[in-house]
């Protein structure tokens, strides 16, 4: 199970993964599909600063040993 909050976000985003999965990435797309931010992941939660980030849509995906095993989008004030 993985859930990524909150949304809308401004400041901090939280991936909680209450799964084991091999080698698992939270990556950060833009909305042209450009890579903006590439995290490894820990079972629990991950706190990720995103207050760097401009104000828009965001999609993202968690991947594990390469294989996508969950996506969505996310809007940053």
């Amino acid at each position: 199970r993985i859930s990524v909050s909150p949304n809308p976000f401004s400041e901090r985003l939280g991936i909680a993964m209450s799964v084991q999965l091999k080698n698992p990435v939270f990556r950060l797309y833009d909305q042209l599909g450009r890579l903006i931010r590439s995290e490894p992941l820990l079972f629990g939660i991950t706190e990720m600063e995103a207050d760097a980030l401009p104000a828009g849509i965001y999609f993202w995906e968690v991947t594990s040993s390469g294989s996508r095993v969950k996506g969505g989008k996310l809007v940053k004030h």
